[in-house]
């Protein structure tokens, strides 16, 4: 029910895109950022008493830098190593136990007109806002909806200039697009893991992956939405506040545990 989320009405987008959300909160409560270009290459357990950890990034002109911290928290898939972070020094494996395929997605940002035709309609103007797909039947895209801008105003809108954004397998090439579009003047592509691939699981994985260093995408298993990122992000402070000011010494690692923070 969660992927059906995107198609009810009263959803909420922030102007210049959601990523803003996590962005401006760490602007306003953090006094210094890796900045975008730098990606974290190993994290090493330095275990001098209390545990502490060092994280080696690599900065586009600088090269490699690393740092030590208190407290570490992982906001990136480690399944099957998808994050390429690699975890040094501990006691117990860190990424091992961690398995799962994330399904590939594609998405297109697309100005165009929907051609009715392919659709079962006699003009576009007839089609839903959201046209969604099952595995039923194979098809070339999994979803096609209508993108309206954040200050949308529908007496002002141009609806010759509809954006449309389309999921699927793969990039769409010229045959697949001319089957969904009659015509369309740009399109943008963008290929990423986007959540995982659902089954039964017996086990997932839990926010603690060793003392001090936290695991925000635990949840993601679960469920996969931006609110369910906040949820995780939420446990991981609480579960981190606890471990620093020493309230929860019974915190089991890996523990998938239902716990108050939920």
């Amino acid at each position: 029910m969660v992927s059906l989320a995107a198609a009810v009405p009263g959803l909420w987008s922030i102007e210049g895109g959601n990523k803003l959300v996590p962005e401006q909160l760490f602007h306003r409560l953090v006094q210094r950022l890796c900045s975008l270009g730098q990606s974290v290459e190993c994290v090493a357990s330095e275990n001098a008493g209390r545990p502490a950890f060092r994280v080696t990034w690599n900065e586009v002109v600088k090269g490699l830098k690393s740092e030590v911290f208190d407290i570490v928290m992982m906001a990136s898939p480690i399944e099957d190593n998808l994050s390429g972070i690699d975890f040094i020094g501990f006691d117990h494996p860190i990424t091992t136990n961690f398995t799962g395929d994330y399904r590939h997605t594609v998405a297109t940002l697309i100005e165009g007109r929907p051609r009715a035709s392919t659709f079962g309609v006699s003009s576009a103007v007839e089609l839903p806002g959201q046209v969604i797909t099952n595995m039923e039947v194979p098809l070339n895209f999994r979803t096609l909806a209508k993108n309206f801008p954040v200050d949308y105003n529908p007496v002002m809108f141009n609806a010759s200039r509809q954006l449309y954004k389309v999921f699927s397998i793969g990039v769409l090439n010229d045959t697949q697009m001319e089957a969904l579009f009659e015509s369309y003047s740009e399109a943008t592509h963008r290929d990423w893991l986007a959540y995982p691939y659902y089954h039964q699981r017996k086990a997932f994985p839990g926010f603690v992956l060793a003392e001090g260093l936290f695991y925000h995408n635990a949840i993601e298993w679960a469920a996969s939405a931006m609110e369910m990122a906040v949820i995780g992000s939420r446990n991981s402070a609480i579960l981190a506040y606890q471990y620093w000011s020493g309230e929860s010494p019974e915190m089991k690692v890996g523990a998938s545990k239902v716990r108050q923070e939920l």
